[in-house]
């Protein structure tokens, strides 16, 4: 088992890269070295760490490597650790900076780093198809939005302002499941996309 945030972040992207039709390690069965849901606080902690220094994954891990990781972090079918952003077990003053983290992801790799250049294509789909693969959904409906829902609307504007038209695209596709419970906030911050 990892106890450390290194050792963590070493587990989560220092894995052999499966190739075309292979299921990634973390398919591969067997005991996992940290579960996000027997320390939540320390799994908050982590993520919102990992996210905020993502800038710095390409100093000791290959694109294919980062997209890899990424996708088990992200996607539920690989692991739980986002569902600590929206645990409300864990006071919302702690969540809040895991869910302003995400807009520093897509700063500081996925904007410089996102493309269809070789070894980057498990970066470019998990960058494309994040909000899609992500647990995140409103947990409230109407004009006013929980501190949650506006803490994640807050990230959205935020990454819609860089320029990566992949980061952009996976806004938009936010905001189709954002749509339906704050239409004038989904409306405002696709209108910053496509003016």
């Amino acid at each position: 088992m990892v106890s450390d945030y290194e050792s963590w972040r070493r587990w989560v992207f220092d894995h052999p890269v499966a190739g075309e039709g292979e299921r990634p390690w973390y398919f591969a069965g067997g005991d996992m070295a940290f579960d996000p849901e027997a320390d939540v606080e320390k799994a908050l902690l982590w993520i919102t760490k990992l996210f905020g220094e993502a800038n710095l994954l390409p100093d000791d891990f290959s694109m294919a490597h980062i997209g890899q990781g990424l996708w088990f972090l992200i996607d539920p079918s690989g692991s739980s650790h986002m569902f600590v952003l929206t645990n409300p077990a864990i006071p919302f003053a702690k969540r809040a900076d895991g869910i302003a983290s995400i807009a520093a992801l897509y700063q500081g790799l996925f904007d410089p780093q996102c493309s269809r250049a070789k070894g980057a294509r498990k970066l470019h789909s998990i960058c494309a198809v994040f909000w899609s693969v992500a647990p995140f959904a409103p947990n409230g409906n109407g004009a006013a939005p929980t501190e949650q829902d506006q803490a994640f609307l807050d990230v959205l504007e935020k990454i819609a302002m860089l320029e990566n038209p992949v980061c952009r695209k996976s806004v938009l596709e936010a905001l189709d499941l954002w749509k339906g419970s704050y239409p004038e906030k989904a409306k405002a911050i696709r209108a910053k996309i496509t003016g």
